[in-house]
């Protein structure tokens, strides 16, 4: 738990220091640029350390979309997280008191790549590869992608995100769990951010998704993200293929290459 906390403060830590590196940018662009640039900071140094202190594993798994088929139902299952997610944030009606911020970002292309494809790539080699993948050594899967999923939306720290991406957490933590798949997780997790991006910036003013649609009431996104969660936890449940912590030997084989990594850095 040491190792979570101390991802967890880094990851705080660089948020921090991208703010600081990009307070410059205020004296030759606008507070929205400056914002735009030290997101895409953050994400990159979240990024190059964990790669650089081994915590992401690499192997077959891990950057493999594993077949079209997983791609696909992992896709709806995503979708379906992503409905229901938002339809229950909506119920709830927590303050956004980042609204103003994500606003700005969306419609600054420094913004937008942040948004929608650094700070995905980040978030999901931090909460899935590497405190998922910790926790599945000590814990259930169950507990695991729990846990995981709490710190994931607790550290969004704006009361408006928390359920939502605590929700958004455990469905892409049960794919990793199955798939064993990052590169799945992320495709995901950009297509989820690009989606909420482009209806930003499509209707501004709308309150709900609902009001996006202009016709159809939000029973119906309720309905189409339970059915798209069901059909994608029932092929979830019947994925044959093990990754690596379920698999004996292959699990056998990566702890090796671990225990030798480890030995040759000391």
């Amino acid at each position: 738990m040491k190792t979570i906390i101390k991802l967890v403060l880094i990851y705080i830590g660089f948020q921090f220091l991208g703010g600081l590196l990009a307070l410059p940018a205020m004296f030759f662009l606008d507070k929205t640029y400056m914002l735009a640039f030290a997101l895409v900071l953050a994400s990159l140094m979240m990024i190059w350390y964990l790669f650089k202190k081994d915590y992401i594993r690499i192997n077959e798994y891990t950057w493999s979309i594993r077949s079209v088929s997983v791609l696909s139902w992992m896709i709806a299952y995503g979708l379906g997280a992503y409905f229901f997610a938002t339809w229950l944030n909506e119920q709830v009606d927590l303050p956004n008191v980042m609204e103003d911020q994500f606003m700005d970002l969306s419609f600054n292309p420094l913004g937008v790549l942040g948004i929608v494809v650094l700070g995905p790539v980040a978030e999901e080699l931090l909460f899935r590869g590497a405190i998922l993948g910790l926790l599945l050594k000590k814990l259930s899967w169950r507990y695991a992608v729990l846990i995981s999923a709490l710190i994931f939306g607790i550290i969004h720290m704006n009361p408006a995100q928390i359920l939502y991406a605590f929700f958004l957490g455990m469905a892409l933590g049960r794919i990793y769990y199955k798939s064993g798949s990052l590169l799945i997780c992320m495709i995901i997790h950009v297509m989820l951010n690009g989606i909420s991006t482009a209806l930003t910036i499509c209707y501004p003013d709308a309150q709900s998704l609902a009001d996006m649609s202009g016709v159809a009431p939000e029973g119906w996104f309720l309905l189409v993200g339970a059915l798209l969660l069901a059909g994608g936890s029932y092929y979830l449940n019947r994925m044959r293929e093990l990754p690596f912590w379920k698999d004996p030997v292959l699990a056998e084989e990566v702890a090796s290459v671990e225990s030798t990594n480890e030995e040759s850095k000391k």
